[in-house]
């Protein structure tokens, strides 16, 4: 990933596929994006940069949330209840 770019949704699917196995399978949004970042290294500067002008989440958040939706389609995750996502047998 090229410095100071936010990482595309393709390049945060693995990422946060590896973040819910080092999590115990089960984890909240929050849990999630903090360790993406934290596993990837991503400077503040990239990590604090809204999504929208005036917007409270980050690009950074947006993306993994994106990357979070194509896992459930992919069947790898599924969401029982809101906020709270976990592995399913095929992740």
């Amino acid at each position: 990933m090229a410095q100071g770019k936010v990482p595309d949704v393709s390049e945060l699917l693995q990422p946060t596929l590896t973040a819910f196995h080092e999590l115990g399978g089960i984890a909240g949004t929050f849990m999630v994006d903090e360790t993406v970042i934290e596993n990837l290294g991503l400077p503040q500067k990239i990590v604090k940069r809204p999504h929208l002008p005036g917007a409270s989440r980050s690009e950074v958040s947006y993306r993994i949330a994106w990357a979070r939706t194509y896992l459930k389609n992919f069947g790898l995750i599924e969401n029982p209840q809101q906020g709270l996502w976990q592995l399913t047998p095929l992740g």
